[in-house]
């Protein structure tokens, strides 16, 4: 995938930003889910992404993930997802039992409101509206989630790697082409 027009340097870093502000907000809903541990976030990415880097992102051919998004709709269309593998999607759930794992419910509903935290940081920095259609949860491999996204992908990628210990995720929005010079001029750099 490449970008119809080259971004600037300004707008890739107005865009890091957005996805900077979206991160931390997740990371502070995460936090509660993993028993307040703090939740730290690399420095965002922006850019041209492939089925391939996007495989790479989620932790390569054999991982297992589970990964929950929205459909975004408002000012700004795309998708907005938070992909966590099944070992740290037990970190987010209540214990179940002895012996038992994760209650899937209880983790789609941790993912879920780390994105809506994501989208309200969004909406309030860019005083657009991002409103999310019904919540999708996906458990498959990092190959085939990939290959999900990249399909449904705009051609712009950002992501966020967010990290509290062992625990680890990924956030990452595609927003799409059609709408991108809207969320650019909100930034201030359109």
């Amino acid at each position: 995938m490449s970008l119809p027009t080259p971004l600037t340097t300004t707008q890739l870093d107005a865009l890091r930003e957005l996805a900077n502000v979206a991160a931390g907000h997740t990371a502070t809903a995460l936090s509660a889910r993993l028993k307040g541990e703090a939740v730290h976030f690399q420095p965002p990415l922006a850019g041209s992404v492939t089925e391939g880097q996007l495989t790479e992102w989620l932790g390569g051919k054999q991982a297992a993930k589970v990964a929950a998004g929205f459909e975004v709709q408002g000012d700004v269309h795309g998708a907005l997802w938070l992909v966590v593998s099944l070992a740290d999607a037990a970190e987010l759930a209540a214990p179940a039992g002895a012996g038992k794992g994760p209650a899937e419910g209880q983790v789609d509903e941790a993912l879920g409101e780390g994105l809506r935290a994501a989208l309200a940081a969004m909406g309030r920095l860019t005083g657009l509206v991002f409103t999310p259609a019904a919540l999708l949860v996906r458990r498959c491999s990092a190959p085939a989630l990939a290959k999900s996204l990249a399909a449904k992908a705009a051609v712009l990628a950002l992501r966020a790697g967010l990290q509290a210990g062992a625990f680890q995720a990924e956030l990452l929005f595609f927003p799409e082409g059609g709408t991108l010079a809207a969320l650019l001029h909100s930034l201030g750099v359109g």
